[in-house]
């Protein structure tokens, strides 16, 4: 097994043990946030595409730091696979709401109509902080937020286990909140920042 699949199954059994330790802590959650979906086709002048960097880990650069981590049981591997994994499961649940064009997990700043990026705050497998923020092509904010979401144990529960993120709900809401940012911007709007993110492509 490779060293990533290793780190990954070290996250996973790290959610796994904190939810059968504190099963008062994880309650099943009755204020999940579902997800808004679009009940049409999106035209296509309409669709933005999004571009989803990699999260920030929150890691010291000292090493020494790292090492008093590492002693409260936080590990610089695994969160550093969070800053992967996290942002994947954002992709995913922009992109199962139809609502916008291309979502992609990029490396770096890149030439697309919205930048998407964030930081681990806080990540212990109960509980998940993130700060996130999002950017037009034309410099504009659109979102500067910290989320906070302690972990659904349902999603452990037997025949759910595998078939949703413990914090699902937490991507909803900020896809949620993404979609209320463009509701906000008008049609002429949305075309410029189109039309801007294709000429940077261009020079690119």
């Amino acid at each position: 097994m490779s060293r990533i699949r290793w780190v990954l199954w070290g996250a996973v059994s790290s959610w796994l043990l904190m939810a059968f330790l504190a099963p008062q802590v994880w309650a099943g959650k009755k204020d999940s946030v579902e997800l808004i979906q679009a009940q049409a086709e999106v035209p296509e002048e309409s669709l933005l595409d999004v571009g989803i960097q990699l999260f920030d880990p929150g890691l010291p650069e000292d090493p020494l730091a790292v090492g008093e981590l590492t002693e409260k049981g936080i590990f610089a591997d695994v969160r550093k696979s969070e800053a992967r994994y996290i942002p994947m499961n954002l992709v995913r649940t922009l992109q199962s709401s139809a609502f916008w064009g291309a979502v992609r997990l990029v490396p770096n700043a890149n030439s697309v109509d919205l930048m998407v990026s964030g930081a681990i705050i806080k990540s212990n497998g109960k509980e998940l902080k993130l700060t996130i923020k999002a950017v037009d092509a034309m410099g504009k904010k659109w979102l500067d937020e910290r989320y906070k979401r302690e972990a659904d144990l349902n999603a452990y529960m037997e025949g759910n286990f595998g078939l949703q993120d413990p914090y699902q709900s937490l991507y909803n809401k900020i896809a949620n909140d993404l979609l209320k940012a463009l509701r906000k911007k008008k049609d002429d709007y949305v075309r410029e920042v189109r039309m801007v993110s294709e000429l940077r492509f261009a020079v690119d």
